[in-house]
């Protein structure tokens, strides 16, 4: 949303003013730290070593693009519980995924963050959980899963590269915190499960359930590929009432027949916010601030875009445009009306917002 701007304008001088139109939310990250370096090394030897880009070839819908690389994912890790598992990378992991290996959720996690990076779409790495105290998988587990960052839907959105799979709710991806919200409210009985590229609907299995959603926690730095085989202990929590009046259990070797706190709990290393909005912050965003200045206007841009390459500048329907964070524009006409949007280093652009000046 972008706020009214008042031009004080001399007799008989003409006056503009800015518009308030409908644009994405800005929200920069405020706990997050440590993004992808994608022209890292690891980035560079992972797309030399897998041919994934080759699975979204001429795919132009960002959201089928996605939804195609994590199919590609799923399809490589042959799960064969006899073999060795493979040293918990990317690399690693895909390396090993066609001959097989105990590959379970963390494996497929840290590829599908690896990746989607690569292709440069915004990820991170959560650890969700149902937390139940019962000493057994489906009340106490564990998951790994990322969520990506939809452009296309301006929104964070979950998706389990173990199952293939995701969550809908009147055909709109979720969020994990969007899926613990229909949980608790009504055992999300509104909620579809779907799979594959094709969004086929399925029941829920073990772990791949909105129940597991009922604790979410995020781990605070986001470079587990640039920075493979180091991890920080801690796990960002959105501290609402219901976090606050429940325990989190989870799953482990039984304590008295019982599954004992979260580690991070017991450890007190979960880095605790109720603000919701620094959880569901906005990469890729631009905002836009405008300031009538005499016959022109000055915008300031703004956005937090991991692998940030540029800002870019059109009128409705024209030609994207370099820009710098800071743009002169003369007013002249009924109206003047540019768009914006930020692209990275991967050509990945972020959604597009307005700007609307009017002649008084």
């Amino acid at each position: 949303m972008i706020g009214l701007v008042w031009l004080c304008a001399a007799p008989g001088q003409t006056t503009y003013r800015v518009r308030e139109v409908e644009n994405p939310v800005f929200r920069p990250s405020q706990i997050f730290f440590r993004f992808e370096d994608i022209a890292s090394p690891p980035f560079v030897e992972l797309k030399r070593r897998f041919a994934f880009a080759e699975s979204v070839k001429g795919v132009e819908d960002e959201f089928e693009r996605i939804l195609r690389l994590r199919q590609w994912i799923f399809q490589r890790l042959k799960v064969d519980e006899s073999k060795p598992g493979p040293p918990l990378d990317a690399i690693s992991i895909l390396e090993r995924g066609p001959d097989g290996g105990p590959f379970e959720c963390t494996h497929a996690m840290l590829a599908q963050n690896a990746v989607l990076n690569a292709m440069g779409y915004v990820t991170r790495c959560l650890q969700p959980g149902p937390g139940g105290e019962e000493n057994s998988y489906l009340a106490a587990g564990n998951h790994g899963v990322n969520e990506v960052w939809s452009n296309k839907h301006r929104k964070w959105f979950l998706s389990d590269a173990e199952f293939d799979g995701h969550f809908e709710k009147a055909g709109v991806p979720l969020s994990a915190l969007e899926i613990r919200d229909e949980y608790l409210k009504n055992e999300a009985k509104d909620v579809d499960l779907v799979v594959g590229p094709e969004r086929k609907k399925v029941k829920p299995r073990l772990l791949f359930s909105p129940h597991t959603y009922r604790f979410v926690a995020y781990e605070i730095t986001g470079d587990r590929h640039t920075q493979s085989g180091w991890l920080s202990g801690a796990l960002a929590v959105w501290e609402d009432e219901y976090f606050r009046t429940h325990t989190w259990y989870r799953w482990a070797n039984p304590t008295g027949g019982k599954a004992p706190k979260h580690w991070a709990l017991r450890q007190d290393y979960f880095v605790r916010t109720r603000h919701r909005d620094w959880i569901e912050w906005t990469p890729n965003v631009v905002s836009v601030k405008a300031e009538i200045q005499g016959e022109g206007a000055r915008v300031q841009l703004r956005s937090h875009t991991p692998n940030f390459a540029r800002h870019e500048m059109r009128t409705p329907g024209g030609r994207w445009v370099k820009t710098g964070a800071e743009v002169r524009l003369k007013l002249a006409g009924q109206t003047v009306e540019r768009e914006f949007r930020a692209v990275n280093i991967a050509e990945v652009a972020g959604p597009v917002s307005r700007l609307l000046m009017e002649r008084d």
